[in-house]
C-alpha cells in the first residue's frame, strides 16, 4: 500500500494533474519518449512542490507490504540476520521509507504517518522497517523506534559516504534495540518463511 504525506496535498491541484497526465501516459507507452517524460515529469514536481532536498523529501513514497489477515503468521522463518522472535512469526509486515520523513519537530509528519497505517491495525502488524533516508537524524525523531517496535531495522546506508557518514549514530542508537541491518550494494538482508493460517 503506497502512502505520501499530505502536507503538500493541495499543491497537486487540477492545473497539476493535467500536466502530470499525459507525461504519465507517455511513461507507461511510449518506449522512446520515456526518458525526455520522466525528466519533465521531475521539473514539474520540482516547479509544484519545490527542489530542496526537504521538499523532495517531504513527499517521498512510502510502501507497506504484508498481509491483512489477522490469521496469518510465519512458519520455518529463516533470517539472514538476528531477527525478533517470537515477534516477527507474526509481525512480519514491512514498510519501505525511502528518503521520507517522520520528523515531528516541524510538522506532524509521525502523526499523520500513524493515523493512516493505524487502520486494520498495519502498524501492529509491522515487522521489517527500513529506517528513512538511510538513517539520517534530519527524518527522523527521538523515540520512534520504541513507538514503531520492528522485528529489524533496516538501515540502506553507506557509513563512508562522504559528506553524509549515514546513519547517524543518534538514529542508530535509537533503534539499537530493534535490530538493525545495514544493507548496501554488496550486503543484503533476506527474511522467508512460510504463510500459514491459523
Amino acid at each position: 500500500m503506497p502512502y505520501n504525506d499530505a502536507e503538500k496535498a493541495s499543491l497537486a491541484d487540477a492545473s497539476f494533474v493535467a500536466k502530470a497526465q499525459p507525461l504519465l501516459d507517455t511513461l507507461k507507452d511510449d518506449k522512446n519518449g520515456r526518458k525526455q517524460a520522466f525528466k519533465d515529469l521531475k521539473s514539474l514536481y520540482e516547479e509544484t512542490f519545490g527542489s530542496s532536498d526537504e521538499d523532495k523529501n517531504t513527499i517521498s513514497l512510502f510502501l507497506y507490504s504484508g498481509p491483512l489477515g489477522r490469521r496469518l503468521e510465519l512458519g520455518s522463518v529463516f533470517a539472514s540476520h538476528q531477527v525478533e522472535r517470537p515477534a516477527i512469526y507474526r509481525r512480519f509486515a514491512q514498510i519501505h521509507t525511502g528518503d521520507a520523513t517522520l520528523n515531528d519537530v516541524k510538522s506532524a509528519y509521525y502523526t499523520r504517518f500513524r493515523d493512516f497505517f493505524i487502520k486494520n491495525k498495519r502498524l501492529e502488524k509491522l515487522g521489517p522497517f527500513q529506517v528513512m533516508h538511510h538513517g539520517s537524524r534530519f527524518q527522523w525523531h527521538d523515540g520512534i523506534a520504541r513507538k514503531l517496535r520492528p522485528t529489524v531495522s533496516i538501515f540502506s546506508s553507506d557509513p563512508l559516504r562522504n559528506p553524509f557518514y549515514h546513519p547517524h549514530m543518534e538514529v542508530l542508537r535509537d533503534f539499537w534495540l530493534y535490530h538493525p541491518v545495514q544493507v548496501d550494494k554488496v550486503t543484503g538482508f533476506q527474511l522467508a518463511g512460510t504463510i500459514m493460517l491459523i
